[in-house]
């Protein structure tokens, strides 16, 4: 498992943020190689989305692997295998009009649904409805890795693709938010009905 002092050396310093995305792009290169996208230095990346995709948030300290896409099954369900380390938590109190299940396989999760606390452990396993207002956390001291279903999944891979892009770029404030440009952009698409934070 990876520890959060790996991670952090992933992230741009702010200085580095500042700068042209060929300088960015060089920063990164030396630190971040495992990640699938965005390739700062490439162009455009126009290839669909495939399981064993690896995206990471360094600014909500989450990684995800894409276990299943949505059109690889006939619920279109998407799954992700996240891990969370210590103090992550999702960009905000959130609902949205798909089935979302949380099965926690390491460590512990903090769950809060319609206002409502519980703490998952490994091998517990939560569902949200679709329309209930959600939150997750990870509190402990230790990783939290856990599996999440979401059905319909289509939005929810694209969602992780682009927020975790923009976190990767410098794109997001210090919880995770889009700036307001690329909030304008992307508030259509997946916060039609999130609380900002």
């Amino acid at each position: 498992m990876r520890s959060w002092s790996s991670w952090e050396r992933q992230r741009p310093p702010a200085h580095v943020a500042r700068r042209s995305d060929a300088e960015k792009a060089e920063w990164t290169a030396g630190t971040i190689g495992r990640v699938s996208r965005p390739d700062l230095s490439a162009p455009p990346d126009l290839r669909p989305l495939e399981c064993g995709e690896v995206f990471e948030n360094p600014v909500t300290r989450e990684r995800a692997v894409i276990v299943e896409l949505p059109w690889q099954n006939r619920d279109g369900r998407a799954v992700a295998e996240m891990t969370a380390l210590p103090g992550a938590r999702v960009v905000g109190e959130h609902m949205h009009p798909a089935l979302e299940s949380f099965s926690v396989l390491e460590g512990e999760l903090t769950v809060v649904r319609d206002g409502h606390r519980s703490t998952l452990h490994a091998g517990e396993s939560a569902q949200i409805e679709p329309g209930v207002w959600h939150d997750w956390f990870n509190k402990a001291d230790v990783d939290a890795v856990v599996r999440v279903e979401v059905t319909p999944g289509e939005r929810f891979a694209h969602m992780i693709e682009t927020l975790f892009g923009l976190a990767r770029e410098g794109h997001v404030n210090r919880k995770g938010m889009p700036n307001s440009l690329q909030l304008a952009l992307t508030a259509q698409e997946f916060f039609r009905r999130h609380r900002l934070p």
